[in-house]
């Protein structure tokens, strides 16, 4: 094969590797991220999050109360943190089990019983320290609450409803795409290796050019991950998004946070490892050479 052929070639299974390493990263952080339950539930069993998500129900609580007339405490009491809790890890389940095509809906429900127990009771205190029989049209006045109260819970633990977008192409077609480079984990990371054994067969006879194809395809590949990366976590980008819904905008931040920093890492650490190989290399190929021009000079002398 002549050099010109070996070294388009060269350069083919060079671009597959890198490729194939952007595929690798992509699907594992699309594994351990967006089709990770266990990554949603560290967001959502976060005191942070837990905290800015009852303060959201709380703030509307107060809006309702305001609107209704009935005492704040009266709406509180019907929040139970055991139950938002649960509400949240099933919403989580759910939603990993949708974007995996495996359920259409992922709505998590919250008991309208929680509210009305403590609204019935209010009224009937009410009504008999002030002397007076409640009506219906005040008990279905209350059951309007409780069930606007449900609601407003309902609506704060399922984080994304992904009803408003599945029917949507744009969605569809992301979905798809995200799902399919998800599962290229093991095929991507094998596909990095077969390209580097092909680079190694092709220059078998000087094994140091296809250690250099090789290097410098993780080189390239790396520092194209490590600098962008690098820059967004020095000036904190993820973190400016401008989300109005505070538990919503923790999620995010979390989850472009993780995402970044994993890029950043594995973008230095292997172009850490690929400089010092390539430092290496040079270095031994600069004394080979060294020692080569030794002998045929000493060669050269003796005759």
């Amino acid at each position: 094969m002549n050099k010109t052929l070996k070294t388009i070639i060269s350069l083919l299974l060079s671009f597959l590797l890198i490729v194939s390493f952007y595929l690798t990263v992509a699907a594992f952080l699309l594994k351990n991220t967006m089709f990770s339950e266990r990554f949603y539930n560290r967001v959502v069993d976060s005191a942070d999050y837990r905290e800015l998500l009852m303060g959201t129900i709380n703030n509307d609580l107060i809006t309702k109360s305001n609107f209704s007339a009935i005492p704040l405490e009266v709406l509180q009491a019907g929040v139970d943190d055991q139950l938002v809790r649960n509400g949240l890890h099933y919403h989580v389940m759910n939603t990993v089990k949708f974007l995996n095509y495996n359920l259409s809906s992922v709505e998590a429900d919250y008991p309208v019983e929680n509210f009305s127990v403590p609204l019935m009771e209010f009224i009937e205190e009410h009504a008999a320290a002030e002397g007076y029989e409640p009506t219906e049209e005040q008990y279905q006045l209350l059951e309007e609450v409780a069930l606007d109260s449900a609601g407003i819970a309902k609506r704060h633990i399922n984080i994304v409803n992904f009803d408003l977008v599945k029917d949507m192409s744009v969605f569809k077609s992301a979905h798809r795409a995200l799902y399919n480079v998800r599962r290229l984990l093991l095929p991507a990371f094998f596909g990095m290796l077969l390209m580097a054994a092909l680079l190694a067969l092709l220059h078998r006879k000087e094994w140091r050019r296809s250690v250099f194809f090789i290097l410098t395809s993780l080189w390239l590949s790396s520092a194209l991950l490590a600098v962008p990366a690098l820059v967004t976590e020095i000036y904190a980008l993820p973190r400016r998004l401008a989300i109005d819904t505070p538990y919503l905008k923790f999620a995010i931040d979390e989850w472009l946070t993780y995402i970044n920093s994993f890029i950043m890492y594995c973008g230095i650490g292997v172009l850490l490892v690929a400089t010092v190989l390539l430092a290496m290399s040079f270095f031994s190929q600069k004394n080979l050479r060294r020692r080569r021009s030794s002998i045929r000079a000493e060669k050269q002398n003796a005759g």
